[in-house]
């Protein structure tokens, strides 16, 4: 994936390219870079200027559903629908990722566990039957049991504790080995994971290496993701 010149909200001609099959941490110190990126991203809105393009070709050049298929947003605050939580794991799955790994990587298991019928337990509307850190973790699942092409996580787990943080930080670079992932985060437990971190600011990429080198070397990114 690749952004040349993307022009969208604060963002201004923004230059990043994004190997397949990296996983790519994005720290956004003005939560507007992040919210336009993720609408470009997600086909939510076409840039002014500039383009994302995937393998080569504009995102805009692909059929809606095509572009969505291959690029999958998904973001902190995802809603769940009323059914049960395999219902909401498994919709829009593809055919060989199977549940319970999808489950596991989100440790969206240990919820199930905990619920009266486990996997068939049913939920409310919107997930308002649940925790906050319930619902994050079943999205999460649901968004990797999609197993799609790229996928694009936002703040993924904000509403968990840090010991589970850490499992889904492993479980998240376990299971998208070999696939393009980015999460744009501050999350030092997610941030730790990843190939590549880089810092957007409006028009540029401020700063980039991994999580650790930039935790040693500037002060800036520090004091963002560690405080």
């Amino acid at each position: 994936m690749r952004l040349r010149g993307l022009v969208h909200g604060p963002l201004d001609g923004v230059d990043l390219t994004v190997p397949a099959g990296e996983l790519l941490g994005v720290v956004a110190p003005r939560p507007a870079d992040a919210v336009a990126l993720l609408h470009c991203l997600g086909r939510e809105a076409d840039p002014a200027s500039g383009a994302v393009e995937l393998d080569g070709v504009a995102l805009g050049e692909y059929a809606l559903a095509a572009a969505r298929g291959a690029v999958l947003v998904a973001t902190h605050d995802a809603e769940l629908f009323s059914g049960t939580v395999r219902d909401n794991v498994l919709a829009g799955a593809c055919p060989h990722r199977d549940l319970e790994s999808a489950m596991a990587a989100a440790q969206a298991d240990q919820v199930a566990d905990m619920l009266p019928a486990g996997r068939d337990t049913e939920i409310s509307e919107q997930g308002s039957s649940l925790s906050g850190g319930q619902r994050q973790r079943v999205a999460l699942a649901r968004a990797l049991a999609a197993d799609a092409p790229v996928l694009v996580l936002h703040d993924p787990t904000t509403a968990v504790d840090t010991v589970t943080e850490a499992r889904i930080a492993a479980g998240l670079r376990s299971l998208r080995h070999g696939r393009t992932t980015i999460v744009l985060t501050t999350s030092p437990a997610l941030l730790a994971v990843t190939d590549r971190v880089v810092v957007l600011d409006g028009s540029r990429i401020t700063a980039e290496g991994s999580h650790s080198d930039l935790l040693h070397s500037d002060a800036a990114y520090r004091e963002m993701v560690l405080t």
